[in-house]
C-alpha cells in the first residue's frame, strides 16, 4: 500500500478516536447523518467510503489530473482531525 493511503487511513481512524473522545467527554457531534441515521450506520456509511477511497488511491495507471485526488483525500480527512484536536485541547486547557 501507498504511503498516502496510509495517511489517508490514519486521519479517518484519528477522526473516528477524536470524534469518540469529544462525545464520551460530553461534547456533540455536529455532522447531521448521526442524527438522521444514528450512530451505528453513520459509523458503517464511514467505513464503506474509506475502503472505497482507499481502494481509489491504490489504483495504478490513473489519469494524471485524478492523482490529485490521492493528495486532496487525505489533506481533507485531516481537517476534522485538526478540529477535534483543538476541541480537545480548549476543553482540558
Amino acid at each position: 500500500m501507498r504511503q498516502i493511503t496510509y495517511v489517508f487511513l490514519f486521519a479517518e481512524a484519528f477522526d473516528l478516536l477524536t470524534t469518540g473522545v469529544i462525545v464520551a467527554t460530553g461534547g456533540v457531534e455536529l455532522s447531521p447523518l448521526v442524527g438522521h441515521f444514528g450512530w451505528i450506520m453513520t459509523i458503517a456509511l464511514k467505513l464503506i467510503v474509506i475502503a472505497g477511497i482507499a481502494w481509489y488511491m491504490e489504483i495504478k495507471g490513473k489519469p494524471a489530473f485524478s492523482k490529485v485526488l490521492d493528495w486532496i483525500f487525505p489533506a481533507v480527512a485531516l481537517v476534522p482531525v485538526v478540529w477535534n484536536t483543538i476541541m480537545l485541547v480548549e476543553h482540558y486547557i
